[in-house]
């Protein structure tokens, strides 16, 4: 391996490191992501966060200029990216703002890109994707039209998808236009057609998991638009942050992304796939099984090849938008964030795809995961944190059917005041998280699966 792919490779795999630990690298050897990241340093909005809003920004600064050739069709650089959070727990809005003003400063007067923020309606969308324009690239030839990429930017996803949108199709014009069509047809409830060229469209919301619960329908859930948006949890923010301040030294790593991304958009033609890597990514492929979770219930888990292969393209560019391919570490840091995404979808949607009694299950699963970590929570617990949602009865059933199915485990034991509780905790979703021991740590030894 050459210095220089070792040099990608190793800028690759400390930029998913700092997704988790914040931690910096030799500025000679970041990546745009990297320096993204340490721009935002000063904020509390979670590294994860603006993770996923950098491969954004990359994402439609290049548009269909990059691809994979994937066979029988090509693989863009898009992505629907959803933060979600509670109502001002992680700064989901900043973590939006911050992409969309650097956009909008980067490349915000491109006549082939197309900034929309806030609300838009189907209609007006696809008149959108449609304008052709003169190629910036050759702005004297005003015969060389193209039609634009579209970046949607929706801080409050409710303004944007709510059951209103919902009702006039902009879920099922999202899902057909996810993988940029060449050419695409989408007929309209009044019965016309509208034809649809070059199709590249973006997304970066945020919105939260209650939201989700309540205004996401059944029927989208199982119609594919969840499998294929990017559900970015976070249940805390990055830091407390009383005072924040632009300083000089972050105008200046602010100026060198602007630069960056308007190198990076430059970037054209097909992305290859180092020997390595390709062996890698079909060993992996080959030996996945289903994932028997939210993720197969929603679609996710049949497209997560397309996601990985997404972000490794993104990770490419990140690094050195002039090498145009992949290698492994490409591909081993984007299969871990995808996996970071899909470990934490429960939590993100809680529920949206049941019926009533499904989703108080799923609520009540999803409560125990967060708040049971390793040494569980007890049922008198559970009930203050859900009282909103259910009564003591809908409770009891609901942790009874899911220690039924597998999901959750319980044991009894004293707490430190000498009472004996059961406890419970779950099983069947991601880790096991680390928790400070109040009541002592779950014992391996003790009887399980107790009555409620």
């Amino acid at each position: 391996m050459s210095l220089r792919v070792a040099v990608i490779g190793k800028s690759v795999v400390e930029q998913h490191s700092l997704i988790e630990s914040g931690g910096g690298v030799a500025k000679e050897h970041e990546s745009y992501i990297q320096k993204y990241l340490r721009f935002n340093e000063g904020n509390e909005a979670p590294n994860n966060f603006h993770m996923w809003c950098a491969a954004s920004t990359i994402a439609f600064a290049v548009g269909r200029s990059i691809w994979i050739d994937y066979g029988f069709e090509s693989i863009y650089p898009n992505q629907y990216t959803i933060l979600v959070a509670g109502s001002g727990a992680c700064r989901k809005g900043l973590a939006v703002g911050v992409a969309r003003r650097l956009l909008r400063d980067a490349i915000g007067n491109r006549l082939d890109k197309l900034l929309i923020p806030g609300k838009v309606y189907p209609e007006a969308l696809i008149r959108a994707i449609n304008k052709r324009v003169v190629d910036p690239r050759t702005p004297d030839d005003e015969t060389n039209l193209i039609h634009r990429s579209i970046m949607l930017f929706s801080p409050e996803l409710g303004s944007f998808l709510s059951k209103t949108m919902q009702s006039m199709g902009m879920p099922d014009l999202l899902t057909e236009l996810w993988d940029c069509p060449d050419e695409h047809k989408h007929v309209t409830k009044n019965a016309g057609v509208d034809e649809l060229h070059d199709v590249f469209i973006n997304l970066l919301g945020a919105t939260t998991p209650k939201w989700m619960q309540d205004n996401m329908t059944p029927s989208i859930f199982g119609e594919g638009f969840i499998a294929r948006c990017l559900l970015v949890y976070a249940a805390h923010p990055k830091n407390k942050t009383p005072w924040p301040e632009m300083t000089d030294e972050m105008n200046q790593v602010r100026d060198e992304l602007i630069m960056q991304l308007r190198l990076i958009s430059l970037a054209q033609g097909p992305m290859g796939i180092e020997p390595e890597a390709k062996e890698f990514f079909t060993d992996w492929y080959i030996k996945r099984t289903p994932d028997d979770d939210i993720s197969s219930d929603s679609g996710f888990w049949q497209r997560e090849h397309i996601h990985i292969l997404n972000l490794a393209m993104i990770f490419s560019l990140s690094a050195d938008p002039s090498n145009m391919s992949i290698y492994k570490p490409h591909l081993v840091a984007a299969m871990h964030a995808v996996q970071q995404v899909k470990s934490t979808m429960h939590l993100a949607l809680a529920g949206t795809q049941a019926e009533p009694n499904q989703r108080n299950m799923m609520r009540v699963l999803s409560t125990v995961k967060e708040q049971g970590k390793v040494n569980g929570i007890t049922a008198r617990e559970l009930g203050r944190r859900l009282i909103a949602y259910m009564d003591p009865e809908t409770l009891i059933t609901c942790l009874t059917g899911l220690r039924a199915n597998g999901m959750i485990e319980s044991q009894q034991r004293k707490t430190q005041s000498g009472d004996i509780y059961t406890f419970y905790r779950v099983i069947r979703y991601g880790g096991r998280q680390h928790a400070e021991p109040d009541t002592g740590p779950w014992q391996e030894s003790a009887m399980k699966n107790n009555e409620t």
